[in-house]
């Protein structure tokens, strides 16, 4: 699933794969993962964000690209 700011910029994408739920930024790089079995969402560090699916929150909706 693509993520678009209120611009309609494309801002990354949602994907699930092997019973994980994992977010990527505009530039494809892996942001953190939401595993349902054990219901906490994770930063792509490892880091515990909180519990449920929080990936739509570790995605940035303000796209900078260069020019």
């Amino acid at each position: 699933m693509q993520v678009t700011n209120s611009m309609s910029q494309y801002c990354g994408k949602i994907e699930e794969s092997n019973g994980k739920i994992r977010a990527y930024d505009y530039l494809g790089k892996l942001v953190g993962w939401y595993d349902p079995r054990e219901n906490f969402t994770h930063t792509a560090m490892g880091a515990i964000v909180g519990r449920g699916n929080l990936v739509s929150s570790l995605i940035p909706t303000e796209v900078r690209r260069s020019k």
